[in-house]
């Protein structure tokens, strides 16, 4: 057992103050990565909350948000892995092959057609029912990797070419979750970081909570990586992941080498289960109302109810996991706090650093304020649609927190212009003068980045920003376009595909596309409520602000929606391939 007596041996490892080095030449980057809590957790986005109930209190959080730039309009993928590919990658899954979480099954072999996600059979005989015939299993059956011929961020920046000498020191903490196997464990070594500390998924292990989990312990050795894992019970794995992360930074600061330090942090909470976070790291206030509730106990689990089950009402029915999601929150602000901020003996972080918080999607469905009262939706206010939330590709699944804080960024800026997670790779590579040209065509790098929005977040800057956003998730992984053959494999020839996909154009449309039958995939998504339509189109906002940001009303058949929606469509067959 290592209970919170480890975080005690784990705070005497913390290194001495030291004399800083002279200012560094590139700057450090902490990319903090905010786990299922969407934009309509954060007061920072002045969303209304409904029921009465308030907002996270997440000073942190506001605190570079103060000192930094807040972005509007950022989107990810609609679940966590493919949105940490994207970031690490600076490319969309099409490209990839990570389309939906990582111990997903890839695709069925040629000549063959799903059998639900673990087997698959000949085509023809889609039950293997016929003599002789028995299913097979898919494409990588255990779960799908990000390939390791992708260059990752750490790995850009320790390749990369750089105008005077430059080595940055790589680590990763918190969870993975880009390793199709739990026993790869050097998977995030393999992928160009120097050290990894966290878990591999969702607090894989016998318990599989926050409070018990496996940690592994992975890094750079002579043979190319040294692994091990321990079990860990009694700690909260998000503390331990803030306090690698910080003594690791601290570390490198005070080495007299001087290496600036990309620091990828991960902290798994809120994501399920959702269980009540160690009350030294909660504002009195919410804890008071987890007392009043009866749920004041650290580890205690409780559980939400899908927005869209006819026979539950979300008021009602998720209103302690809302306040337990919303506890965790501030836990995880104070943690963010201990990364970005808090050193002894050492200067502010932020003085030479550049600090990206972002979320990975939106708030799952068994918390987000919603319901199925079309009357009660409120305008950039909650409660919002049913299902609107993660796994979705509507706005509260895909639209996430991005605030970046630090060295050279403006003070309280809001930035309006479209934005995706897949443009941090080019971004945080142009803030750190890293040339790349020669380790990734720039032909196959989605992401555009927005630097400069970084000191000017408001106002025209032409020929900068995107003129449209994109986003995409499938039933399975490992389908990849070959833009040579302009076709996907591998993938089985016909049988059912579940594969979504929206963009978003700077004009405030948005198009939302869903496939069966023609395009990757090769299994249906399951859900617990009826099927979405295959073709729906939005009016996100316009240029005087939001005019429906929650998709509450459909522009379907509408003069400027149609048109949006022919245009949109010819974007997709173009530049995110056919179709």
């Amino acid at each position: 057992m290592l209970p919170l007596l480890a975080l005690a041996a784990l705070a005497a490892q913390w290194p001495h103050a030291r004399a800083l080095p002279q200012p560094l030449a590139a700057p450090n980057v902490v990319v903090v990565i905010l786990d299922d809590a969407g934009i309509d957790q954060l007061a920072a986005y002045g969303i209304p909350t409904a029921w009465g109930e308030a907002h996270a209190r997440t000073p942190i959080l506001d605190h570079l948000r103060a000192r930094g730039v807040l972005f509007q309009r950022a989107w990810a993928a609609p679940l966590c892995s493919p949105s940490r590919a994207m970031l690490l990658t600076g490319r969309h899954g099409f490209r990839t092959g990570m389309l939906h979480l990582s111990e997903t099954p890839g695709p069925c072999p040629p000549g063959t057609v799903p059998l639900g996600l673990t087997a698959c059979c000949p085509v023809g005989d889609p039950q293997c029912a016929q003599e002789g015939q028995t299913p097979i299993p898919p494409h990588f059956p255990g779960g799908y990797a990000l390939p390791e011929a992708e260059v990752t961020l750490a790995e850009a920046l320790r390749d990369a070419t750089f105008p005077q000498p430059t080595r940055y020191a790589r680590g990763a903490f918190g969870k993975w979750h880009l390793a199709g196997a739990l026993d790869d464990l050097c998977h995030p070594i393999r992928q160009g970081f120097e050290l990894f500390q966290g878990h591999l998924r969702n607090n894989e292990g016998q318990a599989g909570h926050h409070f018990d989990w496996q940690r592994v312990d992975a890094r750079e050795s002579p043979e190319g990586c040294a692994a091990t894992t321990s079990r860990w019970v009694g700690a909260w794995d998000a503390e331990i992941a803030a306090l690698d992360a910080r003594q690791w930074i601290d570390t490198v600061r005070a080495d007299p080498e001087g290496r600036p330090f990309l620091a990828v942090v991960s902290l798994n909470p809120p994501h399920q289960p959702f269980q009540v976070p160690p009350q030294a790291l909660v504002s009195p206030e919410t804890w008071s109302e987890l007392v009043l509730a009866g749920i004041a106990q650290e580890g205690l689990m409780v559980d939400g109810v899908v927005s869209c089950d006819p026979t539950v009402d979300q008021q009602t029915g998720s209103r302690a996991a809302r306040l337990v999601f919303r506890a965790t929150l501030e836990a995880v602000d104070a943690l963010i706090g201990r990364v970005v901020l808090e050193s002894p003996g050492q200067p502010e972080l932020l003085d030479d650093t550049i600090v990206f918080v972002v979320g990975d999607n939106g708030t799952p469905d068994h918390v987000l304020s919603a319901t199925q009262d079309p009357g009660a939706y409120g305008l950039h206010a909650a409660p919002f649609p049913p299902r609107h939330a993660k796994r979705s590709v509507y706005e509260l699944g895909v639209r996430v927190p991005l605030i970046v804080a630090g060295r050279g960024v403006a003070s309280a800026g809001t930035c309006e212009a479209l934005v995706s997670v897949v443009d941090l790779w080019p971004t945080v590579l142009e803030c750190c003068r890293a040339e790349v040209s020669a380790l990734v065509p720039a032909a196959e790098i989605d992401g555009r980045s927005f630097r400069r929005r970084l000191t000017t977040p408001a106002g025209p800057l032409p020929g900068l920003d995107r003129g449209e956003v994109y986003t995409e998730v499938a039933a399975r992984n490992g389908m990849r376009y070959e833009t040579a053959t302009d076709a996907w494999t591998p993938c089985a020839p016909g049988g059912t595909v579940k594969y979504e996909r929206a963009i978003l154009g700077a004009d405030g449309f948005k198009y939302v596309r869903r496939v069966v039958g023609v395009e990757p995939g090769c299994s249906t998504l399951s859900w617990p409520c009826a099927a979405w339509p295959p073709e729906e189109v939005f009016q996100v906002f316009d240029g005087a602000g939001w005019v429906d940001p929650f998709e509450a009303a459909s522009s379907c058949g509408t003069p400027a929606g149609d048109a949006a929606q022919a245009a949109l469509r010819q974007i997709l067959a173009a530049r995110y391939f056919g179709g």
